[in-house]
């Protein structure tokens, strides 16, 4: 659930950022949040799509023009977790 109300400094496509590196496996589908209100619909939707086995439902399209640099999350936990949580990297 790539949440999409505020765009990231950090990540700019994150919805593809996870639909590309995060989501993996079949059924595996990615569901974007555009607006805090949409927050608890899409969490029941994932939970029910999942555990029913139902990742058959609307499919999201996601813009692929761009190549997506799998490796950001890390460097970014290096970045922002690294300095506060050290043990991450035993």
């Amino acid at each position: 659930l790539p949440i999409l109300i505020r765009p990231s400094p950090s990540v700019s496509r994150l919805d593809r950022y996870y639909a590309d590196c995060v989501t993996g496996g079949a059924g595996s589908f990615v569901l974007p949040i555009y607006a805090a209100s949409e927050f608890s619909t899409a969490i029941r939707r994932k939970l029910i799509q999942e555990v029913s086995g139902l990742t058959d439902a609307r499919p999201m399209h996601i813009d692929d023009t761009a190549p997506v640099d799998c490796l950001l999350g890390e460097r970014l936990r290096r970045r922002f977790s690294d300095p506060y949580f050290p043990e991450l990297d035993r």
